[in-house]
């Protein structure tokens, strides 16, 4: 339930309708009214949610879907957000909605999603989402059978929800039963009370994330049926194969000891007859015979045993990684003593816990190509694995293999030697399949047998952690790894607003280094949640951005930003994200280049009309320019460059000769006359260039002209 909510808040949250209510600084009734009822239609097609609420800062206005309209009140939530208070993003609240918003079904779960708040640490925009109380205690009752009920209570004792519907939210749990979980003081455990005069086994876990406890209550005839009738079962085939041995026993002795009756008969008869004739031959062979035959059979025996106890013994291990109730026995003590017996009756181990990373990969295997993976794991781990210790094996799932390996209290909690043949196993494994790779986690070493469902979960739960670290990893216990340092988390507002400038400018070089350098900061404590979230902030501020720049351009840049979001949320690995920002990037900067060159043609174009017009001034040049155009000069001398191919003062340069051999050709003023009509006030200075650029001086160039011209005649 939890994450299905979370995917629909934030597919809502980044929709643009949702962003253009939540910050609106105007009221406009009609596209209120109607994107609420929109709202209302996609609320009311899931079972799972009651209601959706969005909060506009600046209106100071709750948009609801549920009661009499979309200004209808929700008096707990306007004071929640108002008061400015911090409530966890995307964490349920329950609690009672008021009548003027459900008459029935008032009780719900209420999640928050806001990103940015104000100084007073109110939210500037908020989606609130009510769900469906009912729906989470209809999803319990499922598992409610043969007398035995499900409850959710907070850390007080109060009732969240009941499976069963004896008790209403916020009702008290019985003083006895609370007080009894609270002096057990873990996680998660069993124990038996008496309630109502009736035996009762009663078992309770705390949520992960929460402090809230779901407790089960169950008959304890319904939970220890089973092991009666394993034993009683145990029992009878017990006598049946003892049966089965006598029989076997009798019919062996009879075999085997009717040739030597006739043997000694045939003595005796030859003995008082000794013409009668005797086949020692056929005897012989028939007592070899019925001999090889019974070792035979006492080998098989004796194969089938152990192969029969290594099945028990394998599948008793299974049933305590996935919570059996046989090692949910309320007899602790007991239970460390029977389980390390029902095991490999050793006084320490470790727990390594191996998994095939390409799920999707896996899935799209046929089903023989799935038990070859199946079949070489097994066999390089158990080959790898038992060359020192003995261990046993758990195949939970396609992808998930447990492994309980004897080991020497003296042991280091980080075994080189172990991760040597880790190593090994995942080189192999990597042979066998290019496209499948696996990572394995190890415990420390261990020497509570009680507690192995509590140390496998604990050790289950570190996979989540492949997203920060990648595929293929060994991952140790965090209290043994120096990867994870816990640190505070700060929004990166700074270097988003950096990345920003750099987009505009099209410096996709520093956006590609500024988004990395972002993806760093926001990664919190090797949370997936915490990090996720922040970088869809950051894609929603472009996202923003890119509307912001939308209505000054008479081209759109289009792309799919929810398509974009949908693929953050499905990204394996972290180092995956950046690449999707990076592309994304490229895109909005490849549909922005075309403006930015056409401004470019536009401002050359100009600025050279404007040096045609005022070529003959003394004052032009490139500082002069940039001035009449209100832009820097720099910026105008580099944007020339390239489209000219050559520098302002060149140009200017250039025009001017031109000007001035049109001049020399066609009149007949003196070189001073035309220095100075063309913009040169110092005659020394032109002569000086004139020469540079065409080997002579002017009153040559002219000369030479007259003598062709004459020539020509």
């Amino acid at each position: 339930m939890n994450n299905a909510v979370k995917d629909f808040m934030t597919a809502q949250f980044l929709q643009p309708n949702t962003a253009n209510l939540m910050y609106r600084k105007e009221e406009e009734n009609f596209f209120t009214q109607s994107f609420i009822n929109s709202l209302a239609l996609t609320v009311k097609s899931n079972a799972m949610l009651h209601s959706a609420v969005i909060y506009n800062h600046f209106l100071q206005g709750f948009y609801s879907t549920s009661g009499s309209g979309a200004f209808t009140h929700d008096p707990e939530v306007e004071l929640l957000i108002t008061e400015g208070q911090h409530y966890p993003i995307l964490e349920p609240i329950p609690r009672l909605l008021p009548l003027v918003m459900a008459t029935m079904n008032r009780e719900v779960f209420t999640y928050l999603l806001y990103d940015d708040v104000d100084e007073q640490k109110v939210p500037m925009g908020a989606l609130i989402v009510n769900v469906n109380m009912d729906w989470l205690r209809n999803n319990l009752n499922e598992f409610s059978r043969n007398d035995r009920s499900i409850m959710i209570i907070d850390k007080d004792g109060n009732v969240i929800v009941d499976g069963s519907s004896q008790l209403a939210m916020f009702d008290r749990i019985p003083e006895s039963l609370f007080n009894r979980i609270i002096a057990e003081d873990e996680a998660g455990s069993s124990f038996i009370m008496e309630i109502d005069n009736k035996k009762r086994v009663l078992t309770y876990l705390l949520i992960p994330d929460t402090e809230w406890y779901i407790i089960s209550n169950e008959p304890y005839e319904t939970v220890f049926k089973p092991i009666r009738y394993v034993l009683n079962q145990t029992i009878w085939y017990t006598f049946f194969f003892i049966f089965l041995a006598v029989i076997v026993a009798l019919f062996v002795s009879r075999t085997i000891y009717r040739p030597f009756g006739k043997l000694v008969k045939l003595v005796k008869n030859t003995w008082d007859d000794p013409s009668t004739p005797v086949n020692f031959q056929d005897d012989h062979e028939y007592l070899t015979s019925i001999f090889n035959i019974s070792l035979r059979e006492l080998g098989d025996y004796k194969k089938r045993k152990s192969t029969a106890d290594e099945i028990i013994r394998d599948n008793a291990f299974k049933s305590i990684l996935l919570g059996n109730s046989v090692a949910n026995n309320p007899m602790k003590d007991v239970r460390n003593n029977e389980i390390q017996d029902l095991l490999l009756n050793v006084s320490h181990y470790r727990l390594i816990l191996i998994q095939i990373d390409q799920f999707h990969v896996l899935n799209s295997m046929n089903v023989e190509e799935e038990k070859l993976i199946h079949f070489a794991v097994t066999n390089v781990a158990d080959e790898v694995l038992g060359e020192e210790n003995p261990f046993i094996q758990a195949h939970l799932d396609k992808r998930n293999f447990v492994y309980y390996v004897q080991c020497d209290p003296d042991e280091p909690a980080l075994s080189k030697a172990l991760e040597d043949h880790i190593h090994q196993i995942q080189s192999l494994i990597n042979r066998i399949s290019r496209k499948l790779s696996v990572s394995v986690v190890y415990s420390a070493v261990l020497d509570d047998h009680s507690a192995i469902r509590e140390q496998f979960l604990r050790l289950q739960s570190r996979f989540e952690d492949r997203f920060f670290v990648g595929y293929g990893q060994i991952l140790r216990e965090r209290n043994q790894d120096s990867t994870f340092e816990q640190r505070e988390f700060v929004f990166p507002s700074q270097s988003v607003d950096q990345l920003m400038v750099d987009i505009r400018s099209g410096h996709l070089e520093e956006a590609s280094s500024r988004i990395k350098e972002t993806i760093d900061q926001v990664t919190v404590n090797y949370d997936r949640d915490a990090t996720v979230f922040p970088i869809l902030r950051i894609a929603f501020m472009i996202n923003r951005m890119v509307h912001e720049l939308n209505t000054n351009r008479m081209q759109v840049i289009e792309y799919n930003f929810n398509e974009f979001c949908a693929d953050i949320l499905k990204a394996d690995e972290l180092k995956q994200i950046a690449p999707l920002f990076l592309e994304m990037i490229e895109s909005i900067m490849a549909r922005l280049q075309p403006d930015t060159e056409q401004k470019h043609s536009l401002l050359i174009s100009s600025v050279l009309h404007y040096i045609e017009q005022e070529s003959d001034s003394t004052d032009l040049s490139l500082k002069a320019i940039a001035a009449s155009f209100n832009i820097s000069a720099n910026y105008l001398g580099q944007i020339f460059k390239d489209e000219v191919g050559k520098s302002v003062a060149q140009y200017i340069h250039d025009l001017r000769m031109e000007h001035v051999l049109e001049l020399l050709k066609n009149t007949s003023k003196s070189v001073k006359e035309i220095a100075a009509k063309v913009g040169y006030n110092n005659e020394a200075t032109f002569y000086k260039l004139f020469k540079k650029q065409y080997g002579i001086t002017p009153a040559e160039y002219r000369h030479n002209l007259v003598l062709k011209q004459n020539n020509k005649l």
